[in-house]
């Protein structure tokens, strides 16, 4: 599955371990919600597929949420994914699998803001990829 796939890509860096302060087995990216008790920074995902106009063509779009106690912090960690992840076609030289063939990821989008009653910061990064199932 691709989705995991990226997943593991992006735990694989020790660059973005740093900034997300991870420590044992926590990687501290998490699907759709974060565990109760989870410690700042982290990153939360989400995805969503879609079809495209091409016949056996795939696209999928993740959301990574960016979640610190500062702006700075969560900025460094959105700039960290964006740099791992705006790879457009190259990204099949990092991204590999037998199950399908990766084409490419862009990043198209994101947005930043402050949750202000849980004084944490936002900066999301949105990825697109596109694939071809083998």
């Amino acid at each position: 599955m691709i989705e995991l796939d990226v997943i593991s890509y992006l735990n694989s860096d020790a660059t973005l371990d740093t900034l997300l302060s991870v420590g044992g087995s926590d990687t501290k990216i998490y699907p759709m919600q974060m565990p109760h008790g989870a410690s700042t920074p982290f990153i939360i995902y989400k995805t969503a597929t879609d079809g495209t106009f091409e016949e056996n063509i795939k696209e999928m779009t993740m959301e990574f949420d960016c979640i610190a106690d500062t702006y700075i912090a969560a900025k460094n960690i959105h700039d960290r994914v964006s740099i791992l992840l705006d790879y457009q076609d190259a990204i099949r030289n990092y991204i590999t699998s037998t199950n399908y063939f990766l084409y490419y990821a862009k990043k198209i989008g994101g947005s930043a803001f402050k949750d202000a009653e849980l004084d944490l910061f936002h900066d999301m990064v949105i990825c697109a990829f596109k694939y071809q199932i083998k």
